[in-house]
C-alpha cells in the first residue's frame, strides 16, 4: 500500500510491507508506472511491531520531484516511444547524409 502526500511537485511515496523483496518490487513498479519522476532520495528501513510474532515492517519512503514530468503519467509511455521514434530517425537521416558523402567522395 502506498501513501502520498503531495507539495509542489515534490511528492513523498511511502511503500510498506513485511518482506523487504515485496516493498521493493512494490516501489519498481510505481517507478514503471511514471518514467518521468527524478528520484530525489529515498529511506529503506525496518521498523519493528509489537504483536503476536513480533513481525517486523518494512518502509521505503521515496521522495520524487515531478518538474521533468512535460506530460500527463498516463501518456508519457506514448510520448517516450515517439521520442525514441525521432530519435531514430534523426540517427537514419544523419546516416543517410553520410552514405551519400561517402558514395561522392569514391
Amino acid at each position: 500500500m502506498a501513501k502520498r502526500s503531495i507539495t509542489q511537485h515534490v511528492e513523498i511515496v511511502a511503500f510498506t510491507g513485511t518482506e523487504e523483496s515485496g516493498v521493493l518490487h512494490a516501489a519498481g513498479d510505481w517507478m514503471k508506472d511514471h518514467p518521468t519522476a527524478q528520484i530525489r532520495g529515498l529511506n529503506l528501513h525496518a521498523e519493528d511491531v509489537e504483536g503476536p510474532g513480533d513481525a517486523r515492517t518494512w518502509v521505503l519512503e521515496m521522495a520524487v520531484d515531478h518538474t521533468a514530468a512535460r506530460v500527463s503519467p498516463l501518456d508519457a509511455p506514448r510520448e517516450l516511444a515517439a521520442e525514441r521514434q525521432r530519435s531514430r530517425g534523426a540517427e537514419g537521416q544523419r546516416g543517410s547524409a553520410n552514405d551519400i558523402r561517402n558514395d561522392h567522395e569514391g
